[in-house]
């Protein structure tokens, strides 16, 4: 075999393997699919979506549906039930404005602040019959999450500490680590009418 016939040759059997190179082999291509679309459900699973109406974006729920929430305004209150129109929106907006991590602070005067802010700011308690636990997104530790355990969970929205999640395991006592999150325009459009 000659020099021109040999790379002839090559030539011949490197076109071939590249036309015929599928490196996956047609037995692979319905698992690694199948991996794909398990993989998919199980990220849907872990994560909870809840609709909101105002801009019906999804939000991954961070907290769980509260017995009752009560509403203060400058000293009033109000109680707003399950099956309230107001209470899942309300509820939707407070997840949406969760759905990022926010700050873990040091917060010594945590009662009085969040008893100042009932009397005179606009704050919204989310109250459970029992303490629930919540897995908040918060930037501590690797996870990016705080786990909190709560009876009462008090988001202030407009006065002094604007912005810091207040919770309590006793309903009455809270701690000295409050949550601060980004504020959300629209519930608090929502809470002032």
């Amino acid at each position: 075999m000659n020099k021109t016939a040999w790379a002839s040759a090559v030539l011949l059997v490197a076109a071939l393997a590249s036309a015929c190179g599928n490196n996956q082999k047609p037995a692979d291509a319905p698992a690694q699919a199948a991996q794909e679309q398990k993989q998919e459900q199980a990220k849907t699973e872990t994560q909870q979506p809840v609709t909101s109406k105002p801009s019906d974006e999804k939000v991954v729920q961070a907290l769980s549906a509260p017995q009752e929430m009560i509403i203060y305004k400058q000293g009033s209150k109000q109680v707003v039930k399950p099956e309230d129109k107001d209470f899942k929106t309300i509820f939707t907006l407070t997840n949406k404005r969760t759905a990022n991590p926010g700050y873990v602070m040091r917060f010594d005067e945590s009662n009085e602040a969040a008893a100042k802010t009932v009397k005179e700011g606009l704050a919204i308690e989310f109250k459970y019959e029992q303490a629930t636990k919540h897995s908040m997104p918060a930037f501590v530790g690797t996870e990016n999450k705080q786990e909190i355990n709560a009876k009462s969970i008090l988001f202030i929205v407009d006065g002094d500490n604007k912005n810091l999640m207040f919770y309590s395991e006793d309903g009455k006592n809270y701690g000295t680590a409050p949550i601060e999150y980004p504020e959300s325009a629209e519930l608090s459009e929502l809470l002032k009418k």
